[in-house]
């Protein structure tokens, strides 16, 4: 199976199936044999009261705790034991949130974000969303388009997490507040040099590091982004197209939509069509 590693996510266009969610309750048992029992889908697992002991097949052990996530790829195994993070003798149970699903590229090739598990550290973000995750699959009738559009948030915030973490510690450590500030601010129209003056570097040396990392320039790399943040758009916000060009700073409709169509192979409202 391909893997596309979490930090690289922004860059792909993929869809959601095969989307579970159930909230755990580890009171008497508070344990999960998965060895030689190959997980059937792969899951994002939330710690959201407990702290977590994992055994791996090969022997190696690693311990979360309240508020990390774990990346649990397609045929997995692993014993894991949830301690309950409260005092001795406190009768809340120890709580996990889980979220199996498929993850498929365009053309529907199934894809991982790794071989193995994988540990993200705690956030307000991904707390949040993990409970608002829980929260809609658990009504009556859960709302499937917003629980996908949830879980898309939340792979955005881990994508990010992990950019920013790669970024720091890596060899594009310099040219960092640029690549954060391209990827929030999607509405300004800094120049390469006041964003190399940003990173204090000269223009060549950013020119130099921002290919190597995003593979274009400055102004094509916003563009990207400001398409991929419309697809998402398109396909969960029912705002208007003019709307959503408008809030993605491209001004003219109409350029918009030459820019979507020559980019991304339709334009948006076909693209939009396609999505429902």
């Amino acid at each position: 199976m391909r893997i596309i590693p979490v930090e690289q996510l922004s860059r792909e266009s993929f869809a959601l199936t095969d989307l579970r969610v159930a909230r755990q309750l580890w009171t008497s048992r508070r344990m999960h044999s998965g060895l030689g029992s190959p997980r059937r889908l792969a899951g994002l697992l939330f710690y959201h009261n407990c702290h977590g002991q994992y055994r791996l097949p090969d022997g190696r052990n690693f311990r979360c705790d309240p508020g990390d996530v774990v990346y649990l790829p397609l045929g997995s195994e692993y014993h894991t034991d949830f301690i309950p993070a409260g005092l001795p003798g406190a009768k809340e149970p120890a709580t996990t949130i889980v979220c199996n699903f498929t993850l498929r590229l365009d053309d529907g090739t199934p894809f991982g974000l790794s071989e193995e598990l994988r540990h993200f550290p705690p956030s307000q973000e991904t707390r949040r969303l993990f409970l608002t995750l829980a929260e809609i699959w658990h009504q009556p009738f859960p709302d499937l388009l917003r629980t996908k559009s949830c879980l898309y948030q939340l792979f955005a915030v881990l994508c990010s997490q992990e950019r920013h973490h790669v970024m720091a510690s890596g060899p594009f450590a310099d040219i960092a507040p640029a690549i954060q500030y391209l990827e929030k601010e999607l509405n300004q129209d800094k120049s390469v040099r006041e964003l190399a003056a940003m990173c204090h570097v000269s223009v060549s040396k950013f020119r130099q590091l921002f290919h190597a990392y995003a593979g274009m320039a400055p102004t094509a790399f916003r563009i990207a982004n400001k398409l991929e943040r419309a697809k998402l758009l398109l396909e969960f916000d029912r705002r208007s197209i003019a709307e959503i060009a408008d809030q993605l700073g491209f001004g003219d409709p109409a350029y918009f939509s030459r820019l979507f169509k020559k980019h991304c192979g339709v334009a948006p409202q076909r693209y939009r069509q396609g999505m429902e």
